[in-house]
């Protein structure tokens, strides 16, 4: 945007050759002062002059840019464009929604692409946002992986296995084997904690079920998107909750950004990217996922001039002040309308204005009227109003297509086909999963058998080997007695008595001759002192007996 020439009061979007300039553009006005009438003169002159427009976020949840495909019917705004000679019109819109239950069933809606979004899309910046963190911690590094490996007919529930299977390592027959997606190695990758933590980020989608397998026609042709001129393509969030689905809203809205820049060789045009009320999304000192937002934008805004065919970011916000830093400081150009407040004082301060610029700031001598911060000099320009329709404030975007004769459409269709397919997938894997269960119930069970069979093997050989020891004891014990007596036998001659002669009769050497009836000779002492303790017994119950009968 540049002063047309010394002359004349009077904004280009081209320079003096006729090439259009890119840069990104903050329009910045109090309530109703006119910043969006601003923006979207400023688009609408990008997009006569051949850009696609592309509005990328919706944060006050009013389809504002939407009213473009009406001609004006305020009559403030049609008496303006008729004393200025311009014919209202009507732009072509084509309207997008992520993919979510919270569509009502039984009402009827302008035409929407109610789209899905592939895992396999998803990069590290999108995956950071859901997990908070620039590093790339456990959860990130799983969640990227699954991204990458997951098959063009994986879901979110395949999704989410597939991470737990790349946590628990690959396992067959309760052993650990070599994983060749990842070198061979045998061990796991992340805790069942990362896992906890990541089924916890992507419990939203169960609800808002946008996020999808790759083979669907629901996802964004961006080929198509980003080379169709002919169409206002707005993308909006209205039916998610702002106030629960801040997160989730703030994870589309980078997915749409990181999409444009990872399709800008597809682009045969320039481009420019409308985000109303920049603010809500990236706010001064931003926290928690609203960094993520606040860094990415600023990255993208800083390169974003000589990307692709040349693209424009134009945004507006009704406070400077509450802005992200880093953001403002990337801005080229900073269209100021009324202000007031802080944010008087602090823009006064940050471009050392001169008194004059400062009354202007304060109290603007005709609506719609605006000056750029940038320049050392006060100049004011007026700006023409669209030649479309403005979201006013009594207005109602869904009421507005019904009161236009907007052709209509019930997506009741669409959340059975949904439900449908998230119920099938489900299906799917308890099935899976069930029958896994049962197989390694299975085995266990096989496994519980081997060991009492086992078992039952292990018991009979210990009775067998009881019954041989058993069986040798007696034996032990019989050759024992025909040592003992032969060894006694009074018939024998003493030379046929001894233990060399015993032990060759029994074919036992003669030590052994000797134990065995030394053994049978204890044997029969404890038995002679068992039966002499039984006759002692025996005597005093006898004596006692007679005493009592005396």
């Amino acid at each position: 945007m540049r002063k047309l020439d010394a002359q004349h009061s009077f904004l280009s979007i081209q320079d003096q050759y006729g090439n259009l300039i890119h840069q990104p553009i903050l329009v910045v006005g109090s309530t109703g002062y006119g910043k969006g009438l601003c923006c979207s003169r400023i688009v609408e002159e990008y997009h006569r002059l051949g850009c696609v427009v592309i509005v990328l976020a919706d944060p006050k949840h009013e389809v504002e840019y939407g009213y473009q495909m009406f001609e004006p019917e305020a009559r403030y705004h049609k008496d303006y464009l008729r004393a200025v000679g311009i014919k209202p019109e009507k732009k072509k819109v084509k309207l997008y929604h992520p993919f979510t239950f919270n569509i009502p069933m039984k009402e009827y809606f302008p035409e929407y692409k109610f789209y899905t979004i592939p895992l396999s899309e998803l990069g590290k910046n999108e995956w950071g946002l859901m997990a908070e963190t620039h590093s790339e911690s456990e959860a990130v590094s799983l969640l990227l992986k699954a991204s990458s490996e997951i098959t063009n007919e994986d879901g979110l529930i395949a999704f989410v296995q597939k991470i737990q299977q790349m946590i628990k390592g690959n396992v067959q027959n309760k052993k650990r084997v070599a994983d060749w997606s990842n070198f061979g190695v045998q061990a796991g990758a992340g805790t069942m904690k990362e896992l906890s933590k990541i089924t916890g980020y992507l419990t939203p989608f169960k609800k808002h079920f946008f996020l999808s397998k790759n083979n669907t026609s629901h996802k964004l042709n961006w080929k198509e998107i980003l080379n169709d001129q002919e169409n206002y393509h707005i993308f909006g969030t209205h039916f998610l909750d702002r106030s629960k689905d801040d997160k989730t809203i703030g994870f589309i809205i980078l997915y749409l950004l990181e999409s444009i820049l990872r399709n800008k060789n597809s682009l045969n045009r320039p481009l420019v990217i409308v985000i109303p009320e920049i603010k809500n999304l990236c706010p001064f000192k931003p926290d928690g996922y609203q960094k993520f937002l606040a860094f990415h934008f600023t990255k993208a805004l800083s390169m974003i001039r000589s990307s692709g065919r040349g693209m424009t970011a134009v945004l507006d916000t009704q406070n400077w002040g509450g802005l992200d830093k880093d953001i403002k400081d990337i801005i080229k150009v900073t269209l100021l309308g009324q202000l007031s407040g802080n944010d008087l004082d602090e823009v006064g301060k940050k471009w050392i204005m001169p008194r004059d610029k400062r009354e202007f700031l304060r109290h603007p001598p005709k609506p719609n009227s605006f000056t750029i911060a940038e320049e050392e000099y006060f100049s004011s320009y007026t700006f023409f109003m669209p030649s479309s329709m403005h979201c006013e404030p009594a207005y109602q975007f869904h009421e507005m297509c019904r009161k236009k004769g907007v052709p209509l459409k019930n997506y009741r269709d669409l959340i059975k086909e949904m439900r449908n397919t998230y119920k099938e997938e489900e299906d799917k894997w308890k099935k899976k999963i069930k029958k896994q269960e049962d197989e390694e119930t299975l085995e266990e069970e096989r496994e519980r058998q081997k060991k009492e069979s086992m078992k039952d093997v292990e018991e009979k050989v210990l009775e067998k080997v009881e019954k041989i020891k058993e069986k040798e004891n007696k034996s032990s014990e019989v050759l024992q007695k025909l040592c003992y007596e032969m060894y006694h036998n009074e018939n024998l001659d003493k030379k046929e008595k001894t233990y060399r002669k015993i032990g060759e009769k029994f074919g036992i050497d003669h030590a052994t001759a000797k134990k065995r009836i030394e053994d049978y000779e204890k044997k029969l002492g404890v038995k002679e002192s068992e039966d002499f303790e039984d006759e002692v017994l025996e005597n005093l119950d006898k004596s006692e007996s007679e005493e009592n009968a005396i």
